[in-house]
């Protein structure tokens, strides 16, 4: 068995495949929707290896992050960003479009 990975994301789609790319390459993975929900996790399950989490701030994500951040020996952190590039719909903005 692989490692075992907590991903935090408010987005179901993007949870969705980011726990599907960590268990086709071999992790155990468990989801959290939420800061709360993932330090909760956290406490209750110490075989946690990594965190895989999102920093955006709705559902009390941002609230937590900090605490989600804080280095321990047992929890490295890879924290992620959604990005969504700002596309007009003025075909004099954009001409490729």
């Amino acid at each position: 068995m692989g490692r075992r990975v907590l991903v935090v994301d408010d987005d179901s789609l993007v949870l969705e495949v980011t726990v599907s790319m960590l268990e086709e390459l071999g992790c155990d993975v468990l989801q959290a929707h939420s800061g709360n929900d993932a330090l909760e996790k956290i406490a209750d399950d110490p075989s946690i290896e990594i965190l895989i989490t999102d920093i955006n701030k709705r559902n009390g994500i941002g609230t937590t992050r900090s605490q989600l951040s804080r280095p321990t020996p047992c929890h490295p952190v890879i924290m992620t960003r959604e990005w969504q590039p700002r596309i007009s719909v003025d075909p004099q903005a954009n001409p490729e479009i």
